[in-house]
């Protein structure tokens, strides 16, 4: 074996590959692998929840020094079941105005740890017991992946 056989190296990958998909991860072969080798392995399986963002929060600069067209809420109680149920959820954000964005619930709670997501307590809720959150993390959308989106074909 030397380290400038790519051949080998091509056909080595190839099985680590084949073993990697036997070890019960939630991945599947790109199908493309078939006709080009150098194409990404996987497709990987995750759970995902869809957060449809429709309105802006017209004063969130005043409250908290983010751009409307950037600030996104997410209630604080979907985010606590996430990490306990789901941990490896990935949010996916479809901001109406904007783009649509990735946002892993690790990531959404690192944001908050380090202070870059905005609490924000709803007063009118305070008393609510129809189950609405009382609280949500308002977050920059610059702090979000951007998913790009797929090229059409006919």
């Amino acid at each position: 074996m030397k380290n400038e056989d790519k051949d080998f190296w091509c056909d080595y990958g190839e099985d680590l590959e084949q073993d990697f998909l036997n070890g019960n991860y939630p991945v599947t072969l790109n199908p493309d692998k078939l006709g080009d080798p150098y194409t990404h392995d996987f497709f990987i399986h995750l759970p995902c929840d869809l957060k449809s963002i429709k309105t802006q929060w017209k004063f969130s600069k005043e409250m908290f020094g983010i751009s409307p067209d950037k600030a996104v809420s997410i209630n604080e109680k979907d985010l606590r079941r996430y990490r306990d149920i789901y941990p490896n959820l990935v949010m996916i954000i479809d901001v109406a105005w904007s783009d649509v964005y990735l946002l892993p619930v690790k990531r959404a709670l690192d944001l908050i740890k380090a202070k870059k997501a905005k609490r924000h307590e709803y007063i009118n809720r305070k008393d609510d017991r129809a189950g609405n959150a009382k609280i949500s993390w308002v977050f920059s959308t610059d702090d979000f992946e951007k998913i790009k989106r797929e090229e059409a074909t006919s």
